[in-house]
């Protein structure tokens, strides 16, 4: 099951969640101020004694505190604070349930008695009064569900809100991170010192030879078939140099001009 949209219709979800907030703690007032711990009373053909009442009174007077935490936790996306109104609505849908079955069984609002029947009572008029009262009851209940499913669709939404959010805090962070590693990288790439002799048997392969010309303007024809290693160690170059420098005097030694000596 998927939760509620953010939006519905011309209302957001946090408004609707206030909105039942609101409904719910209005409820909960008006049931505890007529709670009775004295005398019984009669709802719909049922007796409730002065236990029972006080019972009901404790349970909504329980619920007070619970929806002013949770509507402060919607307000300020706060999801565990909605957890125990989810709670306490679930056991509402249950306590609902209850009244429903005993209304159902000893529930009996009609008072209308035929004029020429005796006590006999009329059918009719009685089922029509009692099926309104189920009727509402019914009506109570799916109010009940709905708003359990509104309340775990803030809290889904908010858990996702949260997600993402600190995915968007993340970026920046990332950011800078990428940033640093670019920057340690050129620092580390500006700092590696080469070898010169190696640079210089590099620039002294086949394919290297054709690409460049001595300082007389005359390509090499000759490229140095000895090893790397005798070549390194015959042609050492002081590491203060540059590597430039390095392959330039490298290049200007006799034994690598074409031009014949005399």
């Amino acid at each position: 099951m998927s939760p509620a949209p953010p939006v519905m219709g011309g209302c957001s979800l946090l408004a609707v969640t206030q909105g039942i907030c609101l409904v719910h703690l209005c409820v909960c007032i008006t049931m505890i101020s007529t709670v009775d711990s004295v005398m019984p009373v009669s709802v719909g053909g049922v007796i409730i004694g002065p236990v029972m009442q006080s019972i009901v009174g404790g349970w909504f007077l329980l619920g007070i505190p619970i929806i002013i935490f949770s509507a402060v936790g919607a307000l300020y996306r706060v999801e565990y604070q909605l957890t125990p109104y989810m709670l306490y609505l679930a056991g509402t849908f249950v306590f609902a349930a209850v009244w429903f079955f005993i209304f159902t069984k000893y529930g009996n609002t009609c008072i209308t008695i035929q004029p020429t029947g005796g006590n006999t009572q009329a059918n009719l008029v009685c089922g029509i009064f009692n099926g309104m009262i189920l009727f509402w009851l019914l009506v109570i209940l799916g109010c009940i569900a709905g708003a359990l499913f509104l309340v775990w669709s803030m809290k889904s939404y908010i858990r996702s809100r949260g997600e993402t959010e600190l995915i968007r805090f993340q970026e920046p962070y990332d950011l800078v991170a990428s940033l640093a590693e670019d920057v340690n990288l050129d620092e580390e790439y500006k700092g590696v010192s080469i070898n010169p002799n190696i640079a210089a048997s590099a620039y002294m392969q086949p394919n290297y030879a054709q690409q460049f010309q001595d300082p007389m303007q005359q390509p090499v024809q000759q490229p140095v078939q000895q090893p790397v290693q005798q070549l390194a160690q015959q042609f050492p170059a002081p590491s203060q140099q540059p590597v430039q420098q390095q392959v330039q005097q490298f290049v200007q030694q006799p034994v690598y001009s074409s031009t014949p000596s005399f």
